[in-house]
């Protein structure tokens, strides 16, 4: 708190903003932190996006499956951070490719394992005839 802030409210507030502004500093340190371990560890990457239009060539569903081909065992937050989405929007794709037979989960203690099914069809008649493993090979690395 600027000190000329400090001679006009009572000591209590000034406690206070004092104790939330360090708290701030260590929630913002403690998420640099964490983005720089998951920078270092190959979790996370930036992508950019053209800004003007806002559109890539695949959908999220897609960007997941990628996501876990590289890395099956990734939690879903890991996921939500790659593909720039949030975790509930992870989690309701995660539901639709397993409703739709495209991924398998096995609980391992308190993590998920996925195991993608790469002989299921690509979903729309465009691409009907192939599967996702043909989708994969040619994405995913």
């Amino acid at each position: 708190v600027p000190p000329l802030l400090s001679c006009q409210i009572p000591t209590a507030v000034h406690g206070a903003l004092h104790l939330l502004q360090i708290r701030l500093k260590t929630n913002l340190l403690s998420v640099i932190f964490s983005l720089a371990l998951k920078l270092l560890s190959g979790r996370v990457s930036f992508h950019f996006v053209n800004e003007r239009s806002g559109w890539t060539f695949l959908s999220n569903h897609a960007h997941v499956l990628v996501c876990l081909a590289r890395d099956p065992d990734l939690r879903e937050s890991e996921i939500a951070d790659l593909v720039g989405i949030t975790e509930r929007t992870t989690r309701g794709i995660i539901a639709d490719l397993e409703e739709a037979g495209v991924l398998s989960i096995t609980k391992i203690g308190r993590r998920n394992s996925y195991e993608i099914n790469r002989k299921a069809r690509l979903r729309h008649p465009l691409e009907g005839n192939k599967t996702v493993g043909d989708l994969l090979k040619s994405v995913a690395k």
